[in-house]
């Protein structure tokens, strides 16, 4: 699962640094840059990293989610045990 979100950061990291630079300088509304000063690997490497920074945060909300609701089901099923000993 890792790899595939680690592929998918790498894609839109890509798309963002190189295909939509070359775009806008296509419709010459970004400059073009000096010779030897290439920063769309520089500015791949910060994308991968922010969007692979925000898949780990998505999955960290998710897993806390998914223990809470889990322990709320864990609570039902103890309190319907507890009313079935009772009776």
């Amino acid at each position: 699962m890792l790899a595939l979100l680690a592929g998918a950061a790498l894609v839109f990291s890509y798309l963002v640094s190189y295909a939509l630079s070359n775009a806008l300088v296509a419709a010459n509304l970004m400059q073009r840059w000096t010779p030897g000063h290439d920063p769309r690997p520089k500015r791949m490497l910060i994308w991968f990293a922010a969007t692979m920074f925000f898949f780990v945060i998505m999955g960290a909300i998710a897993r806390f989610f998914s223990k809470r609701q889990l322990a709320r089901i864990d609570e039902m099923q103890n309190e319907e045990e507890n009313v079935k000993s009772e009776t």
